[in-house]
């Protein structure tokens, strides 16, 4: 198949396809602030996906895969290892709202912003939630609905809400 009937196959299927790194994103995926935005070779991100690096970066190993419907917040800045697999309705927020002064409205309370790492071969599971500060480490997984404010190991099971150690996985 050459180059031009490649290209008309995914325009058919709307979806842009990045010919440097041939990466795959669909139409309906919102890049805000693209500069910001590093996609490595072979990543695939799927309908309806907002990455938002507000005035950081993110940055998104090659091979990984980000499902439908996903938010990504890089305030902090956020980087995600090659290889990963991200399911869909997935939360990544490099941010936090302070609200330690009383009586004032939340939205004016100041920011912080930590960054999030997540290792290579990474899976997070659908509707997981990961919070500014977090370092997910290789070869993890984030089971489904999770809510995750501490670091997680390499070659570690999390679950539940706060997520917590299920088990260790073979390296």
């Amino acid at each position: 198949m050459t180059l031009s009937e490649v290209i008309r196959l995914l325009t058919k299927k709307k979806v842009i396809l990045f010919l440097r790194t041939r990466a795959i994103v669909d139409r309906t995926v919102i890049l805000a602030q693209s500069k910001l935005i590093h996609l490595a070779p072979r990543v695939r991100i799927n309908n309806y996906t907002v990455i938002k690096p507000h005035n950081a970066f993110v940055r998104i190993g090659k091979g990984t895969i980000i499902g439908e419907s996903c938010v990504i917040y890089g305030h902090g800045g956020i980087t995600i290892g090659d290889n990963c697999l991200i399911a869909p309705n997935v939360s990544i927020m490099a941010i936090e709202h302070e609200y330690s002064e009383s009586g004032k409205l939340y939205f004016n309370q100041p920011l912080k912003f930590k960054g999030i790492k997540i290792g290579n071969n990474v899976w997070i599971g659908a509707s997981a939630t990961i919070l500014d500060g977090v370092e997910i480490g290789d070869n993890s997984i984030v089971g489904a609905g999770s809510v995750v404010r501490k670091s997680v190991p390499a070659n570690t099971l999390v679950a539940g809400v706060p997520a917590k150690e299920i088990k260790k996985l073979e390296p």
